[in-house]
């Protein structure tokens, strides 16, 4: 009980030191911060991308007000960084081959995904999100659909390179965790539902594999995977009407036909 109430006690004042510390870069800096930390994130160097996305990370943390989630959505900087994941497709799907030149990109991706999330964890930054079309934006990312077959699990192409599944892992997993973000923010919130069924859908040989999971070695990462699969699925299920909905057409247009 002493163990519980010293740690409670060290996370109050952590979480009041932090709140101090933006107190003081809003008096100090102002937007003039988060202009900077967004045009770096947007158009930089691959490292200070990386940067700029894991200190917007932290800032959105502890932005109890939503000023700076405010700012970055009304300038349409999160418009923009999304936009940008279609717009690195090919680069993105390029990370799946056995020999890439780079991973600067799947580090970038990661940070980013990570803010992303972060934004996901409020009701406000959830529906931001929607509204700026995250859930369209990864519909089309073709790597979602690229999940390495069994044979290349353990093929390692150098000492330093993660296998090619450790890679596609880092691309799906930070997915699957942003919409369960979404949906736990936006329970009730049929169209955001509704567009993550979609994506379901769209998707659905992927999903069916993770449901399966066939791997011949169960490792922590593919127990994620499948943990966060079935999380979404029992968060939709809060969703019965818009189920019976979308099976009911699906039905009727195969019928159709």
């Amino acid at each position: 009980m002493h163990t519980q109430w010293v740690a409670e006690e060290l996370e109050s004042q952590h979480k009041r030191l932090m709140q101090g510390n933006m107190r003081i870069l809003e008096e100090l800096a102002g937007d003039k911060l988060i202009e900077v930390l967004a045009k770096d994130a947007s158009d930089s160097s691959p490292l200070w991308r990386s940067v700029a996305f894991s200190t917007l990370d932290l800032l959105v943390h502890y932005d109890v007000q939503h000023k700076w989630l405010n700012y970055l959505t009304h300038r349409g900087y999160l418009r923009q960084f999304l936009d940008d994941i279609v717009r690195q497709d090919e680069a993105l799907l390029s990370l799946l081959t056995t020999s890439p030149e780079s991973l600067t990109l799947l580090y970038v991706f990661e940070s980013k995904l990570s803010l992303l999330i972060r934004i996901a964890q409020t009701a406000r930054g959830a529906s931001y999100l929607l509204e700026n079309g995250v859930v369209r934006v990864l519909c089309q990312a073709s790597f979602i659909d690229q999940r390495p077959d069994e044979s290349m699990l353990d093929i390692h192409t150098s000492s330093w390179l993660p296998t090619v599944m450790d890679r596609y892992e880092q691309l799906l997993l930070p997915v699957l965790r942003l919409f369960v973000a979404l949906l736990t923010s936006l329970p009730h919130h049929t169209d955001a539902a509704s567009q993550v069924l979609d994506l379901i859908t769209q998707h659905s040989e992927l999903f069916s594999a993770v449901l399966k999971d066939r791997a011949p070695v169960i490792t922590l990462v593919s127990l994620n995977e499948l943990a966060l699969t079935t999380q979404l699925f029992y968060l939709l299920a809060h969703h019965d009407s818009l189920l019976y909905d979308k099976v009911s057409a699906k039905y009727s247009f195969n019928q159709s036909y």
